[in-house]
């Protein structure tokens, strides 16, 4: 099934107001509106874009974004990385849980590295494609230096009672201990779907871009 198919599935929509399945566009006016501070999120219909950096804020964008489409009478089904960089670790857990209290897929096309791999294991059905990169490395401070060995047990308890919650398994917590400082660990696809990280593999035809990229 291809991920336009699975954007409609029952699993991936949360029921509208009155019964309705319909999909009606959103207010792209709006849309812009809120995207007019320069954020790395827009959306399309039903489907939202996130590319660059995962921000402090991430989930807000998101939630906001959710409301403007549920004036117009839908929710988003699909949320789509392009090239993630990660970013904010607590944001990317944020924004990984509203994306499954939102019933919608995550989808990866590009690079999805370190706090990106925490909001996309948020999507009810996890989808990658020939051209994804999934790159995990250790937590570091925003400066980019490293944290106590407390600090880090800590960080790691709170990654795996996460990935415990979204059903992946937190042997990706193990992969990155083993990581050097400065190390970068590819999850290779079979990994990922071992893992449960991905839940499926698609063509990169079957995820659905906006027209300008």
């Amino acid at each position: 099934m291809s991920l336009c198919g699975l954007a409609q599935a029952a699993l991936s929509t949360p029921a509208l107001p009155g019964g309705s399945g319909l999909v009606r566009p959103v207010n792209t006016i709006s849309v812009r509106q809120i995207l007019e501070s320069g954020a790395n999120m827009k959306a399309v219909d039903d489907v939202v874009y996130i590319s660059g950096t995962i921000d402090s804020d991430q989930d807000a964008r998101l939630r906001e974004i959710a409301l403007i489409m549920a004036r117009g009478g839908m929710a988003p089904s699909l949320v789509v990385f392009l090239s993630n960089e990660g970013g904010h670790l607590g944001a990317a857990m944020r924004l990984g849980r509203l994306i499954r209290q939102l019933g919608a897929n995550t989808a990866v096309t590009g690079m999805c590295a370190s706090a990106c791999i925490y909001a996309y294991a948020g999507g009810a059905r996890r989808v990658t494609t020939p051209d994804s990169r999934l790159l995990l490395h250790q937590a570091r401070r925003a400066d980019g230096r490293g944290g106590t060995a407390a600090e880090d047990e800590q960080v790691a308890r709170i990654r795996y009672q996460y990935l415990e919650e979204m059903g992946v398994d937190p042997i990706l917590v193990a992969w990155e201990a083993e990581l050097a400082p400065n190390q970068m660990r590819w999850v290779i696809s079979g990994e990922a779907l071992a893992a449960r990280l991905a839940t499926e593999r698609l063509a990169a035809e079957d995820i659905p871009l906006p027209a300008d990229d």
